[in-house]
């Protein structure tokens, strides 16, 4: 178990791999405690990954990209989970010209205080995560600078129905279908949100059209019952990897899963007495569905037979060591 607590040894991916070596010989002679340095190098394997994720790279880890870090980080860990807590491996990051330096503050615009205020209250009101009201607010930006709040205003413009028809009869045709439908939905939540902070003296939300002809074009079709039973067929019972790939499977069919909330079933949402399974979906939401007899026999299968001796509560969990969470969330 040497690796558990040598830093140098934390798994890396990402744009920080580069440096990481670097980083845990900042890390020591700093005087860092040979565990806590781990902890903060697994901190640093994280924030790579997710800014692989991501699509970014070091040179865009600003104050607001680490504060969605952070947003992104408290939904699946309880340590190191505050933009304090990366001022070590940042500062170092900086330090050697990695990550940029800290920009003099400069006065927001409008548009900046509007679609700030927009985010807080996605996070704070619809519970979306950081980077999901982030991306809410990437797609309405044109509407926020053009129309609702344009430069050199001093507040915002009360919009009429006019006006946004207009604009979303130029702004839509232009868009991928998939884009369409997001900058819809996203443009719906500002527009109520406009209306509950008085900016708009009308609730436009019924202006912006479904876009129901773009709904669901990119998104391949259901699996058929024999694409199904071959899929289940390949899962081998007699090998550990094929009893975890067959629960997972027999979970989001029978279930209606989706991937992450398979991923966040923990072993005390699992009642066997009651036949029970509590699943953990978006928002906060907790369902507790029937366990089916066939779900039970996928389960116990796995359980006995393939999961391997870890003391992580997640159902699964990956099949070569470490043993953490098979699906884990970044």
């Amino acid at each position: 178990m040497k690796g558990a607590s040598d830093p140098s040894r934390v798994r890396m991916s990402g744009p920080v791999v580069g440096v990481s070596q670097d980083l845990v010989g900042e890390l020591q002679r700093l005087g860092y405690a040979t565990t806590t340095a781990t902890e903060l190098m697994r901190l640093t394997a994280h924030l790579s990954r997710w800014l692989e994720g991501s699509g970014l790279g070091l040179s865009e880890l600003t104050p607001s990209v680490i504060d969605a870090f952070v947003a992104a980080r408290r939904t699946s860990h309880v340590n190191l989970s505050s933009a304090r807590g990366l001022d070590p491996i940042v500062g170092y990051l900086r330090r050697v010209g990695c990550v940029p330096d800290l920009q003099p503050v400069v006065p927001m615009t409008g548009a900046e205080i509007a679609l700030d205020g927009f985010v807080r209250f996605l996070v704070d009101e619809r519970a979306l995560s950081g980077p999901v009201a982030a991306a809410y607010a990437h797609w309405v930006r044109p509407f926020v600078e053009h129309l609702l709040w344009p430069a050199g205003a001093r507040a915002p413009r009360d919009v009429t129905a006019a006006e946004l028809v207009d604009f979303l009869a130029h702004s839509l045709p232009a868009l991928s279908g998939k884009s369409a439908q997001m900058t819809a939905t996203a443009l719906r939540s500002l527009l109520r949100f406009a209306h509950v902070q008085g900016w708009l003296t009308r609730d436009l939300t019924g202006v912006v059209p479904p876009v129901a002809r773009w709904r669901l074009a990119g998104l391949p079709g259901p699996l058929t019952q024999t694409q199904v039973r071959a899929l289940l067929d390949a899962c081998d019972p007699a090998h550990p990897v094929g009893c975890r790939d067959r629960a997972v499977i027999v979970l989001m069919r029978r279930l209606a899963l989706r991937s992450a909330e398979v991923a966040a079933l923990g072993l005390e949402d699992l009642d066997w007495v009651g036949g029970t399974v509590l699943v953990h979906g978006k928002g906060g939401r907790v369902d507790r569905m029937p366990l089916s007899s066939d779900v039970g026999e996928a389960l116990v299968g796995y359980l006995r037979g393939g999961r391997p001796a870890t003391a992580a509560r997640t159902v699964f969990v990956r099949a070569v060591a470490l043993h953490r969470a098979r699906f884990q969330q970044r």
